[in-house]
């Protein structure tokens, strides 16, 4: 059978904005302060970033560290939040690219969509 495979390939911007929506969402706001450093990449247990935040109240720096679920979470909420199509049937996967992360989306395309057309008949002369 058939898949469709998309492959949403995210900057570092992109990235972040979408990190930080989603901690809001969630109601844990980042620490106030400006971002230093933002860190991808793979490791035993998947995927991981980590924000290096400057405090504003006391110039201490923080890491915030996000699993691999968490930045999909955050990947297909941005994603929802900016109208782009995902499948909700879809098997959805991150992956680093590099120094960016992408979201695929792998979908089973089923064939009984619904009733066939009748095969059309030629008739002979």
């Amino acid at each position: 059978m058939p898949k469709q495979v998309r492959c949403l390939v995210f900057s570092r911007e992109e990235i972040f904005s979408a990190l930080v929506e989603h901690r809001r969402r969630q109601k844990l706001p980042l620490p106030s302060g400006y971002i230093e450093k933002i860190v991808t990449g793979t490791g035993e247990a998947g995927t991981f970033a980590y924000l290096r935040i400057c405090s504003d109240a006391d110039r201490e720096t923080i890491q915030v560290e996000f699993d691999d679920a968490e930045i999909q979470e955050a990947l297909i909420g941005f994603c929802q939040s900016r109208h782009i199509p995902l499948a909700k049937r879809s098997e959805k996967r991150i992956s680093l690219q590099g120094l960016s992360i992408a979201l695929i989306a792998t979908t089973d395309l089923k064939q009984d969509r619904g009733p066939s057309l009748p095969t059309k008949r030629f008739a002979t002369l």
